[in-house]
């Protein structure tokens, strides 16, 4: 291989390396912008997964709690449990404590 000698040859390297760059700048760029929604669609997925999750365990909780010695689940019957442990209250407190707890664990996850 011969390196570029003179002036015109010299700019036409230059050129080609510059082309170069410049393509493989924007192939990147297209890389990066069509991984980014998959990226936020796993994120939200995984988010939408973990909330749920912590929400299960608070009214599986509430459920349990209903059945112990001291509750009146067990005098009461499962309908009633239901309607007891499933009201618009106990859903606004579940939603605010999965969504705390899960930022809770991003952060530790980030942190660590």
């Amino acid at each position: 291989m011969q390196f570029p000698l003179n002036q015109t040859e010299s700019r036409r390297f230059r050129w080609l390396l510059a082309d170069f760059d410049d393509k493989i700048r924007r192939a990147t760029k297209q890389m990066q912008v069509h991984a980014l929604p998959d990226a936020m669609k796993k994120s939200a997925w995984r988010a939408i997964i973990e909330v749920g999750f912590i929400i299960f365990l608070f009214y599986s909780n509430l459920l349990m709690g209903e059945f112990e010695r001291s509750g009146l689940g067990l005098k009461r019957g499962l309908f009633w449990v239901m309607m007891d442990v499933f009201t618009l209250a106990n859903f606004g407190i579940a939603v605010v404590a999965a969504l705390l707890g899960y930022l809770v664990f991003e952060f530790l996850r980030k942190r660590f």
